[in-house]
């Protein structure tokens, strides 16, 4: 089994897909640069790859496809994968982290139609597709009108157990000389939410602000550093909303979950339920918020610490 990853973050065209595509798919096909040459020879007929190497050859290559060739057989790179775990006797897996940028393609769901049906029909490989913003993904792969439509089983990767992330917190300490009691640990973990990137901004923050002992004003003073760092950017996120989206936003830093009742429409001030219901999709669009079942989430924990402390005090 041979894996290849790809990151979709900077992709923005068809051919920068195609280009690292084709370079990720070779480059887990075999770890010798003469094999690799051989089978992309035999793999590869009407659309011949131009390779730029550097002093690695094995892991500093790139690769630049003759655009006019793979717009007129794009299955031939698109079917590599494949072809290459059939000569090779293996399985190759697929990595494709950040998918739901595909929507920022020029022709999203033409190019979703293209590659849906080409990758269907394999047999020797396969794909793990996955990404960062769960409601676009959600999308791409739930609605019945979208080309991936029950593309592949769906799985929903919950929050780290908070255990891994005091083992994780205390030992970076512990390599510098510092450290940091388990309570501390549970408190950096709270205030982040378990969210993977937090926990590390906040735990790093506190390090910094740490001699050798941790202590609780280190927690504080590395949470209002981050949030007085970050109050820039979160005072422009604010400056985009209606005054519905950030009364909801209210009524989601106090876990209100039934936004249409008539005891939230009134004490938050939404107006209709229509409003309400406009309010939650654009902050859902916006990437603010995220909902599991009814329960409503902020996506950057900082956010809502910040929010909560400006916005909603009593």
């Amino acid at each position: 089994m041979r894996f290849a990853f790809l990151d979709m973050f900077s992709i923005r065209s068809e051919k920068d897909f195609y280009d690292v595509y084709a370079r990720e798919v070779i480059k887990a096909s075999s770890k010798k640069w003469e094999e690799r040459m051989e089978l992309v020879k035999s793999a590869l007929k009407r659309v011949i790859p131009r390779f730029s190497i550097g002093s690695d050859p094995v892991n500093e290559f790139s690769v630049q496809l003759d655009w006019d060739d793979v717009e007129q057989f794009p299955e031939e790179i698109l079917n590599l994968p494949e072809k290459l775990s059939e000569k090779r006797n293996m399985q190759m897996v697929v990595c494709i982290d950040e998918f739901q940028n595909i929507n920022y393609l020029p022709d999203p769901i033409g190019f979703q139609k293209k590659i849906r049906a080409t990758w269907q029909l394999f047999q020797s490989a396969t794909f793990i597709i996955y990404g960062s913003r769960r409601h676009m993904l959600a999308e791409i792969f739930n609605q019945t009108s979208a080309p991936f439509f029950k593309f592949g089983a769906l799985m929903h990767l919950g929050k780290i157990p908070e255990h891994f992330w005091i083992e994780f917190i205390r030992k970076h300490f512990e390599k510098t000389g510092k450290s940091i009691d388990i309570s501390l640990c549970e408190l950096i973990i709270a205030r982040a939410q378990n969210h993977p990137a937090t926990v590390q901004q906040l735990s790093q923050a506190t390090w910094i602000m740490t001699n050798k002992v941790c202590d609780m004003e280190a927690v504080h003073e590395a949470t209002e550093h981050l949030l007085l760092q970050m109050q820039p950017l979160f005072e422009n996120v604010i400056n985009n909303l209606t005054g519905s989206q950030i009364n909801l936003l209210k009524a989601f830093v106090n876990r209100e979950s039934e936004i249409t009742s008539k005891a939230t429409l009134s004490k938050y001030e939404l107006g209709t339920s229509a409003t309400a219901l406009r309010a939650r999709d654009a902050l859902l669009q916006k990437e603010i918020v995220d909902f599991f079942g009814k329960e409503p989430m902020f996506e950057d924990p900082l956010f809502e610490l910040w929010f909560s402390s400006n916005y909603c005090k009593a």
